[in-house]
């Protein structure tokens, strides 16, 4: 599924926990449900023609890991952290 036809617009909350878990981390449906109720997670938008359904883009989903792994970084401690932060200077 990481190559979605460029025709497909939007992915379930399903569809889009397969996306970004094999395209950038393991995540499920049911988490990706807890962050939406938290305003934790990826951008989405409900059909109100399918019972509210949330629906997902591609670029939206790219966009939240992007930032996921970036304040993964930026929060880490001890040496690993340091190594992590030189690399990005050079």
């Amino acid at each position: 599924m990481a190559d979605v036809p460029a025709e497909r617009q939007h992915l379930s909350r399903k569809e889009a926990a397969d996306y970004l878990s094999r395209r950038w981390f393991r995540i499920s449906p049911s988490t990706l449900a807890i962050k939406a109720m938290h305003d934790k997670g990826p951008r989405f938008i409900r059909l109100s023609e399918d019972r509210g359904r949330a629906v997902y883009s591609i670029p939206d989903l790219d966009q939240w890991a992007r930032d996921q792994l970036k304040v993964d970084i930026t929060q880490r401690r001890g040496p690993l952290a340091a190594l992590s932060t030189q690399s990005r200077r050079t």
